[in-house]
């Protein structure tokens, strides 16, 4: 459910899952559809859980301020999470070692959404060769719902 949106080639992902579609496979996916609203909307970055990998990097959360931004030109909504102080952090991964350092009050991208509008979304589907068999809107129009299957010309 509308996880394509944080994905910033979503045409190259849709294009991957035609060719991996047999003739009788669906693709069935969520979309939150584009509007004036969430393009102010940062509401979600109340949400812990997105600060889940500072957290399990030792970053105490609770001392960060989060902001979130719309991006005109990707047209996208992004959040992002300032550190309290400058943060050194260790990775050891096969016997490399290798360090980052997080400095304070510099903005750490922690979400990303790429807004779509339904016309944009079925331009999107037609490029990636899926053929769109069934399509339904929310009540208040937010989510599209759409069921495709390889097109025969792929």
């Amino acid at each position: 459910g509308s996880i394509m949106g944080n994905i910033k080639n979503y045409t190259r992902v849709l294009e991957n899952l035609s060719y991996s579609l047999d003739a009788k496979d669906l693709l069935i996916q969520t979309d939150l559809l584009n509007s004036t609203k969430r393009k102010t909307d940062f509401s979600r970055l109340s949400d812990k859980k997105l600060l889940l990998t500072p957290q399990l990097l030792n970053i105490d959360i609770d001392q960060c301020s989060l902001s979130g931004k719309y991006d005109e030109q990707n047209n996208s909504r992004v959040g992002y999470f300032l550190p309290d102080k400058d943060y050194l952090i260790n990775f050891d991964i096969k016997g490399i070692s290798t360090q980052v350092t997080l400095h304070k009050n510099t903005e750490i991208q922690i979400w990303y959404y790429k807004m779509l509008t339904k016309n944009n979304l079925f331009t999107k589907l037609e490029e990636s060769k899926l053929e769109l068999i069934n399509t339904n809107l929310s009540s208040n129009l937010s989510y599209i719902i759409t069921i495709c299957q390889a097109a025969a010309n792929r």
